[in-house]
């Protein structure tokens, strides 16, 4: 399922409640739809009970920290995603080291798109160090995320 439209909260809560009822969608793609915190808030509720969504594109979403929080919250628990975009949603190194605690223990994510944020140094710590556990993730695109010397 691809959707560019703004579609919105109202409508992206709506997306996010029927991926229950409809299992055979494996791919979502929400691009450019100002999901904001409380769309990500139904889309961790959604993940925790999905068992077949294996590929989430979510790019262009101004979903900030509080918003990337609830993905890394749904991330702990679901066992599906393989393929999370979160590229170009002015996240920083707060959502940055939410998501890195649940890549410590998520076992399935295989690809992590996280260009075009906004961590810059403070978040490639917790990063590094979910790498030394996870022993899934094989792809992770970092680039242009403002980071300095100190963070190479």
């Amino acid at each position: 399922m691809y959707l560019q439209d703004p579609v919105f909260r109202k409508g992206v809560k709506l997306i996010f409640n029927l991926l229950d009822l409809f299992p055979r969608i494996k791919t979502l793609t929400l691009e450019c739809d100002d999901i904001g915190a409380e769309g990500a808030n139904c889309l961790s509720h959604s993940l925790e009970n999905n068992s077949t969504l294996t590929v989430l594109n979510l790019p262009r979403n101004t979903m900030r920290d509080y918003a990337a929080c609830g993905i890394a919250i749904a991330l702990s628990t679901n066992s599906t995603l393989a393929v999370l975009n979160l590229e170009c949603n002015e996240i920083g190194g707060f959502g940055l080291w939410m998501i890195s605690k649940a890549l410590e223990t998520n076992c399935t994510l295989t690809t992590l798109i996280l260009n075009n944020n906004n961590f810059g140094d403070s978040g490639l710590d917790s990063i590094s160090k979910a790498l030394e556990t996870n022993c899934t993730l094989t792809t992770l695109i970092l680039n242009n995320n403002n980071f300095g010397d100190s963070g190479l």
